[in-house]
């Protein structure tokens, strides 16, 4: 339960909640209730410089800071980049690296 309270000379609070009926929507055993990830399909695995670009730039790393790390030149990570987003069907990188992260595929070495 959420409280806001307005400010002013007469504080009033007002309450948030959700209707019981539509917890129900949300609940695990529900037939609309979120499915968790599996590994999506490949045709083609990711290569270990694919899943290592992907795995810093899901830690928050630019692709300039992937390829100082890597010691890569950028064009040479946004091309792992792309070939991964490729692979996994993702519409971005930062996508690319949420889709891979949720299927765990880029486990820690």
């Amino acid at each position: 339960m959420l409280r806001l309270v307005a400010p002013g000379p007469s504080t009033r609070y007002y309450r948030i909640g959700v209707p019981e009926d539509a917890r129900s929507v949300f609940s695990p055993s529900s037939p609309c209730a979120f499915e968790p990830m599996t590994a999506p399909a490949l045709t083609h695995p990711l290569t270990p410089r694919e899943a290592e670009c992907l795995r810093l730039l899901a830690r928050g790393e630019s692709s300039k800071q992937i390829a100082h790390t890597l010691g890569l030149s950028s064009r040479s990570v946004d091309a792992y980049l792309g070939r991964a987003r490729k692979k996994l069907g993702a519409r971005n990188s930062t996508h690319a690296a949420v889709i891979a992260s949720k299927a765990g595929l880029l486990i820690e070495p």
